[in-house]
């Protein structure tokens, strides 16, 4: 059988408006809702709406689409009138407390920072009220403030000789921290120093700030002259230091003959040092 494609167009509108269509087109009554096709001479009737029928059964969920492009964000609403405020909660317990963590390593000791700028020198101060008059000297060995003190500022001016006082022999009065800031000389026995001595020395006390180990003056010092028999001998000097109450051992200070020759000396004393120039 021959084909003929012929366009397809369709028309619509009220049953009394419908023309005669062409061959092969559709024609749909929208008031009847009536569909008739052309053949060019008449329109011939496919069928009418037929009266509604029940409503079937629902059709099960079909499957989701792809989800559509998000629509364009709509304009803000009006804010909504402030709610009450509620009603506070109670304290919740107190949580239990944390032990202690581990103490961290001590860190790196910083650079010590650069010396600061040395402040103005401060005025003096206002001098304070004479003191009450001694009792009057034995007369034997006064310093006469015409001599000793020309200049009249209350300091000795020079000083040919230094007292040595004949007072406690065996040290228990120059204890490191007996006399702050002083140097004194003492008469002492010779068993303070010990071992080969005679039978007195002389002391020299020497307290650079208070001998305390309470403070950051150090040390107090004590210089000690003495000889290996009474009256004669070798010399002998020794130092040590203290601090607070005590004081430390004795550190002896080279006092023996020394002697220098190409030869080996035909006397020597005990004690004695010998060098041999080659």
């Amino acid at each position: 059988m021959a084909r003929t494609e012929i366009p397809i167009q369709e028309k619509m509108g009220l049953k009394a408006d419908l023309p005669i269509l062409l061959e092969s087109q559709f024609g749909f009554c929208t008031d009847t809702k009536e569909v008739f096709i052309g053949d060019g001479t008449e329109n011939i009737p496919i069928g009418q709406k037929g009266e509604k029928g029940d409503k079937g059964d629902t059709g099960g969920i079909g499957l989701t689409g792809p989800q559509g492009r998000i629509g364009l964000t709509g304009e803000p609403g009006t804010p909504g009138a402030k709610g009450d405020t509620g009603s506070d909660g109670g304290v919740g317990p107190t949580g239990a407390t944390g032990g202690i963590g581990n103490t961290g390593s001590q860190g790196l000791t910083g650079p010590i920072g650069l010396t600061g700028a040395k402040g103005e020198t401060g005025g003096v101060g206002a001098t304070g009220p004479q003191g009450s008059t001694g009792p009057a000297g034995s007369g034997t060995g006064d310093m006469l403030k015409s001599i000793y003190d020309k200049d009249g500022n209350g300091v000795v001016d020079r000083s040919t000789f230094i007292s040595c006082p004949d007072g406690p022999r065996n040290n228990s009065s120059t204890l490191p921290n007996t006399n702050p800031n002083t140097v004194r000389y003492d008469f002492m026995n010779g068993e303070v120093l010990g071992g080969l001595i005679g039978n007195y020395i002389g002391m020299m006390t020497f307290t650079p700030w208070d001998g305390t180990s309470a403070s950051t003056g150090d040390c107090s010092y004590q210089l000690a002259f003495g000889s290996t028999t009474a009256n004669g001998g070798t010399p002998r000097l020794a130092i040590r230091n203290g601090i607070n109450g005590t004081w430390n051992a004795w550190h002896e200070i080279n006092t023996q003959r020394i002697t220098t020759s190409s030869d080996a000396p035909t006397t020597t004393s005990a004690g004695d040092f010998f060098y041999k120039i080659v």
